[in-house]
């Protein structure tokens, strides 16, 4: 169905064309507490947020996690954004803990698990995707 206010977009469904190889993820840099700046609008929420991953051997349907009744923090399966990148690469056939790069004099890889106890989350995964 074409939005009544720009006829020429497509929703997110007929934007996203998955095969077994692609996928899509989608993401903020935080989500939105469940109370206002003021009346100015509602505040960033750095403990919970949402995103969605589609095709390429993620599992469909599935939902990870939960927060508390209002919104405010995360109340059961935390998966942080360190185990996104750690899942996301495992599903590239990437092990992320091998793409280095130097940051404030260490090693550290995009999940950084050293530092963040990011983990791949398997039960997010049908098949592994190979590249």
């Amino acid at each position: 169905m074409r939005s009544p206010r720009y006829p020429n977009k497509l929703p997110i469904p007929g934007l996203v064309v998955l095969v077994a190889s692609q996928f899509a993820v989608a993401a903020d840099e935080f989500g939105r507490m469940p109370v206002a700046q003021n009346s100015k609008g509602r505040d960033h929420n750095k403990r919970a947020g949402s995103l969605w991953i589609a095709g390429g051997g993620f599992k469909g349907g599935y939902i990870h996690g939960e927060t508390d009744p209002v919104g405010y923090t995360v109340a059961r399966d935390r998966f942080s954004v360190p185990d996104m990148f750690a899942t996301v690469f495992h599903q590239l056939g990437f092990d992320d803990r091998r793409l280095l790069y130097q940051h404030a004099g260490r090693y550290e890889s995009s999940a950084d698990d050293v530092a963040t106890g990011a983990r791949i989350y398997p039960e997010l995964v049908d098949t592994l995707l190979m590249v």
